[in-house]
């Protein structure tokens, strides 16, 4: 398997620049940024809880809603706050919340997607882990910030109990 390296290229989506545009589009905008917050806020704050710790939610709204501008011109994914991910981390003794800008080398990127899953990535449903556990290392920074997501109906039961 291979990934075509490089960096994203900025482009402006190839959409009429208009008022048409703009109210086809809003409905869509708002309903998926609302998801997100609320996503995002229910994760720091159920974090908040079991740390008894104070997470900044002003941050967080904005540098998720800055990330995900920032998405829409280089033809990239938004996302949000995983509370799923979160209470696995939590449930295995981590105390850090993992949130991540990662950047590879193509030779790594292409070693890394020819490798199977890692019996860790496999239980923990950490991606990273395939390549700890193959010997590519990951540097890592320390944060106070708070990121968490449900990912799974699984996910979802799991936070019902």
């Amino acid at each position: 398997a291979s990934v075509a390296g490089g960096m994203p290229q900025f482009s402006i989506p190839n959409v009429p620049m208009n008022m048409e545009t703009f109210w086809i589009v809003l409905p869509f905008s708002i309903t998926l940024a609302g998801i997100g917050l609320i996503e995002s806020l229910l994760t720091l704050t159920l974090i908040d809880e079991i740390t008894d710790t104070k997470g900044h939610p002003n941050l967080e709204c904005f540098g998720q809603g800055l990330a995900n501008l920032t998405c829409g011109f280089f033809k990239a994914m938004g996302g949000c706050a995983m509370i799923g991910q979160s209470m696995i981390n939590m449930e295995s003794g981590g105390y850090y919340h993992h949130a991540g800008i990662y950047a590879y080398r193509q030779d790594i990127l292409d070693k890394f997607t020819s490798l199977k899953p890692s019996a860790n990535e496999v239980k923990y449903k950490l991606e990273q882990l395939r390549a700890i556990d193959n010997g590519i290392s990951i540097k890592v920074a320390l944060t106070d910030r708070v990121n968490r997501g449900i990912d799974t109906l699984e996910d979802l039961n799991e936070m019902k109990k």
